[in-house]
């Protein structure tokens, strides 16, 4: 299980709460940030199912100099984004991108594994895939909502259509935060930080006397992972 080891996690996933971003979401941002310290977003950079050119993650990732991203989407929400069709063969040439992004989309796609096989057509060779996708979420229909994925079938059809496993990683807290935060968030405002902090001490609290025996797959709000192309 992910924790953020900076002193203020608690901090800014309260404040995420008030601003309406989801646990999910802050967790992904948080994990982006934690990799790309030390392996920025570089070269040519495609985001698949994007919506919007405004993605959360600018705020967190680091870039290199020579990075630059086209964003995509089904339904583009800004002028900034290319149409695409995920289950169909893109319309991109082979070994073209350097990196590709796909966050919270797959369980959209029906077809995922099409999303999997093309990535890999369209980046160059050690070309780098880096993903998330939720798991214990409520169904949340863009415009369709398919599938939850455990750590073993992004393992499995990713390395089936030739990507190398660097890391998968549960996104989480423990069980207090995954169960409750989708309650907290019909809260008043101005409660959900103040219930958002109660509910992650006492996973802390409860990681901290079991030895992290709650924590792990079993109550991972998402995945976040990374591949390369062999």
């Amino acid at each position: 299980m992910v924790f953020i080891k900076k002193q203020n996690m608690i901090l800014t996933l309260a404040k995420s709460a008030f601003k309406d971003k989801s646990l999910p979401r802050t967790l992904m941002d948080l994990a982006i940030k934690n990799y790309t310290e030390k392996n920025p977003l570089k070269g040519k950079v495609i985001d698949l199912g994007s919506k919007t050119d405004k993605v959360s993650y600018n705020d967190f990732a680091k870039k290199d100099r020579n990075c630059h991203i086209t964003y995509t989407d089904l339904r583009p929400a800004s002028e900034n984004v290319e149409k695409i069709d995920l289950e169909k063969k893109f319309e991109i040439k082979n070994e073209v991108y350097d990196m590709v992004l796909c966050f919270n989309t797959l369980e959209h796609i029906y077809d995922y594994k099409n999303v999997a096989s093309e990535s890999h057509r369209i980046l160059v060779p050690n070309g780098i895939f880096i993903g998330s996708t939720p798991f214990l979420i409520p169904y949340h229909p863009d415009p369709n909502d398919y599938f939850r994925y455990t750590s073993a079938a992004i393992r499995k059809f990713f390395s089936d259509t030739g990507f190398e496993e660097i890391l998968i990683q549960p996104l989480g807290v423990g069980p207090f935060s995954t169960g409750l935060y989708y309650i907290i968030m019909h809260a008043p405002r101005i409660l959900r930080p103040i219930l958002l902090t109660t509910v992650l001490l006492l996973d802390k609290f409860l990681n901290l006397i079991t030895n992290n025996r709650h924590t792990g797959e079993s109550y991972a709000a998402s995945y976040f992972f990374v591949f390369k192309k062999k």
